[in-house]
C-alpha cells in the first residue's frame, strides 16, 4: 500500500511547478504580443539648439534637426535667434527617420 501512496504524492508535486511554468510562459507571451508595439509610441525628449523661424500669437516657431516644426510659448525670442529647446517626439518617428537617412546615404554617389 505504501508505494502507491508515495507515487501519488510525487506526481501531485510535479503538477504545481508545471502550472506555474505554463502561467509564466503565457504572461511573457502576452507582453511580447501586446505590450511591445506600445513602446514605439512612447515619447522621447530631445534637447537641442534651434533657430527661431517666426513669432506668432501662440508663441515661437522653430524647426528642429529631425524636421519637425514646433510651436511653443515657453520660449521668447525673435526670428533668427538661436535658442535651446526641449521637445518630445514619438520613438517610432525617430527610428523611421534614421532608417530613411541610412537608405539616402547608401544611394548617394560618392564624388
Amino acid at each position: 500500500m505504501k508505494p502507491k501512496a508515495i507515487q501519488k504524492e510525487k506526481t501531485s508535486h510535479l503538477v504545481t511547478p508545471m502550472l506555474f511554468g505554463i502561467m509564466f510562459a503565457s504572461i511573457v507571451a502576452y507582453f511580447v504580443i501586446f505590450a511591445t508595439p506600445i513602446t514605439s509610441e512612447l515619447p522621447v525628449q530631445i534637447t537641442e539648439e534651434v533657430k527661431i523661424i517666426a513669432v506668432t500669437e501662440k508663441g515661437i516657431v522653430v524647426e528642429t534637426s529631425t524636421g519637425v516644426t514646433v510651436v511653443t510659448d515657453q520660449y521668447v525670442g525673435s526670428p533668427g535667434d538661436i535658442i535651446e529647446v526641449t521637445y518630445s517626439v514619438p520613438m517610432k518617428y525617430l527610428e523611421n527617420k534614421r532608417i530613411l537617412e541610412e537608405k539616402y546615404t547608401l544611394f548617394q554617389p560618392k564624388s
